[in-house]
């Protein structure tokens, strides 16, 4: 292989998602969900709430650690969220309004709420075909495996192990859990430095030139971009010269291949 080490992103480039978060009966069952335990939402109020704390939550983030990618735990959002609601009542449920934030986050069902959330939200997840066999692939010839993905650890670790991902990474890094997303390059630089790994022995594997291939020039490494979005052979020229134009020091590669099969 080309590369002794290979960091992959997850959703859009290993494995196949669609969700709509948008989708009214998703925001009534968590209204449904948040009037069991003394939480009074209307469907739209619900979700008014939630893109404005969330908003308001990476907007904090973002000015205490200085940086534009914060990265939120969802799970606070919902924890908060039934901690404040416009109004409430008596409920017999373990957690309620009165319970306060901590406690609710301590008694897991902020974590109950986020994985419905998600659940609620996903009509489609599965691995790309050739995603199995090109890690395999991977491991058997000797190289490290490492995921550094966008995404809510509270969730997702749990559609990796569904997903049966586990076993193939040396290491998982998600964006919720080190509380920054790529393309901000302190990211990488945190799973270089925790697995000692050559730059130069590295490569970044995803699907998306902003974030992926973003990452991967501010930090001095090549990327390879997954074709998944079936882009035409025009549109992947002009969004790589675009992205390459934003990094005009990098001096580093992007390849664009169809799909997992066609590492370098």
């Amino acid at each position: 292989m080309r590369y002794k080490n290979y960091v992959f992103d997850l959703y859009g480039t290993l494995v196949d998602i669609h969700t709509d978060e948008s989708r009214p009966a998703l925001w009534h069952a968590l209204a449904g969900l948040y009037a069991a335990c003394g939480a009074d939402y209307t469907p739209a109020g619900l979700r008014a709430a939630f893109l404005r704390e969330e908003k308001k939550a990476r907007r904090a983030l973002g000015k205490k650690l200085g940086t534009a990618w914060p990265e939120i735990r969802l799970e606070e959002v919902f924890a908060l969220l039934l901690s404040s609601p416009p109004r409430s009542h008596i409920s017999s449920s373990r957690v309620s309004p009165s319970s306060g934030t901590e406690e609710i986050l301590r008694s897991g069902w902020a974590d109950l709420a986020a994985n419905c959330f998600r659940i609620l939200s996903r009509d489609r997840l599965r691995l790309y075909p050739g995603t199995a066999k090109a890690l395999t692939g991977l491991r058997k010839a000797g190289c490290s495996v490492y995921l550094l993905s966008n995404a809510q650890a509270v969730f997702t670790r749990p559609e990796i192990e569904v997903l049966g991902l586990g076993s193939y990474f040396d290491g998982i890094f998600l964006s919720s859990d080190l509380m920054r997303m790529k393309p901000d390059p302190v990211f990488m630089r945190m799973l270089l430095e925790k697995y000692g790994l050559d730059r130069e022995e590295t490569v970044m594997v995803g699907n998306d030139f902003s974030s992926d291939a973003g990452v991967a020039l501010a930090s001095g490494m090549d990327c390879v971009i997954l074709n998944t979005a079936r882009r035409s052979s025009r549109e992947l020229a002009d969004i790589k010269k675009e992205t390459l134009s934003r990094y005009p020091g990098a001096a580093r590669d992007i390849v664009c291949v169809p799909s997992a099969a066609s590492l370098p």
